[in-house]
């Protein structure tokens, strides 16, 4: 797309092309990113988690970073990095982003993607009992999380997922395609429909 772009002409080939400002070539392979008032955070899932200053998006430097916290993905709280992968799910303090702090690891949730809503994660990936699903969990103490609820039928791989405000959950679960399930109530969440 970029090379199609780049060959229109002047005004109209600039007003569809991005220009790179800066780099950051210390992370070996960013899986994501996360852009925070005080840091942005990136998801490297051979190092771990890296926090830079982004004040001058030309010359990113790097606060601090935590090797041993990688993973598939992640997302925040107000001062915690929740990072799920193939085993774990790993809570990371931020506040300080010059000294990022591994608060708790919790054994067998395993995952492909989470989101945060509220004291709430939202997991989809493999469930450690078997099969594919949705897990819910409480994180309003990040020392001390627990299930809410699961959902544990979904056929296909789970990829990622998006969480509306109004805990509607859409699921990018592979060969199944979109699922949405309702998760309203924590503790049991429904199925709702499908897209194949």
């Amino acid at each position: 797309m970029f090379g199609i772009l780049s060959s229109l002409p002047g005004a109209l080939s600039q007003s569809f092309c991005s220009e790179q400002v800066g780099e950051y070539s210390k992370v070996k392979n960013s899986i994501a990113v996360k852009v925070l008032p005080n840091c942005t955070l990136v998801l490297d899932d051979l190092d771990g988690l890296h926090s830079l200053d982004m004040s001058d998006p030309s010359n990113p430097t790097q606060l601090g970073i935590l090797t041993g916290a990688t993973g598939n993905a992640f997302d925040t709280s107000k001062t915690d990095a929740f990072i799920i992968d193939w085993s774990d799910l790993k809570v990371v303090h931020f506040a300080d982003p010059k000294n990022l702090t591994l608060r708790k690891k919790y054994e067998n949730i395993e995952g492909r993607g989470i989101k945060i809503l509220g004291n709430e994660s939202y997991i989809v990936g493999s469930l450690y009992q078997g099969g594919y699903g949705l897990e819910i969990d409480d994180i309003s103490n990040p020392d001390s999380i627990t299930n809410l609820g699961k959902y544990s039928s979904l056929r296909g791989s789970p990829q990622s997922l998006v969480v509306s405000a109004k805990k509607v959950v859409y699921i990018a679960a592979g060969i199944q395609g979109q699922v949405i399930i309702d998760g309203k109530n924590s503790a049991n969440p429904v199925f709702k429909s499908e897209f194949v």
